[in-house]
């Protein structure tokens, strides 16, 4: 891996968080409901389990509350789940019939369900989710941004009329 993807990588995953996927998540569900969604009814973001503290432990302990064994989920960020409508789960046979994808630090989507709909395909919603964390996140603009600025002032700098004009004619040369 080149230092600048390496860079960039670090960039990423120092940049997108769980917040920063709550306060865009409104935007992602005006792009569901504007879309072909059926059977599903609801978009919902849940955020991974986080690693507990013993601080955390002692307080229920105190508290005379029993311990909570969650593994941590560490190899994500979020999770968006699409769900059918609770209300005809048993009569239609779509429980657990669900579409979970998966946002890592990085911004890269993965995908489990235990159930495919043929109506609706999973890279559909994949592509949907990645135009979303690059339009809604500030970190992805912020290096749309920078990319295109860095383009323009390669094309700038490297352009044939400058470089022309750098250099001098030499065409009397023989070779």
């Amino acid at each position: 891996m080149s230092k600048h993807t390496e860079s960039r990588h670090s960039e990423m995953s120092r940049l997108i968080t769980f917040k920063d996927l709550e306060a865009g998540f409104p935007e992602f569900l005006m792009r569901f409901n504007a879309s072909k969604h059926a059977p599903f009814a609801h978009a919902e973001l849940i955020e991974a389990v986080q690693p507990g503290t013993r601080k955390d432990a002692f307080r229920r302990l105190q508290l005379g509350l029993p311990p909570i064994y969650h593994k941590p989920e560490t190899d994500f960020v979020a999770r968006i789940v699409l769900s059918p409508s609770l209300i005809n789960w048993d009569t239609t046979g779509l429980a657990h019939k669900t579409y979970t994808y998966y946002i890592t630090e990085t911004g890269a989507i993965n995908f489990k369900a235990p159930f495919l709909f043929t109506t609706q395909p999973k890279m559909k919603w994949a592509a949907i989710i990645s135009r979303w964390l690059q339009m809604a996140i500030p970190a992805y603009r912020q290096l749309a941004r920078t990319d295109a600025i860095k383009e323009e002032l390669m094309a700038t700098v490297y352009s044939p009329e400058r470089v022309m004009a750098t250099y001098p004619d030499i065409t009397h040369l023989q070779y």
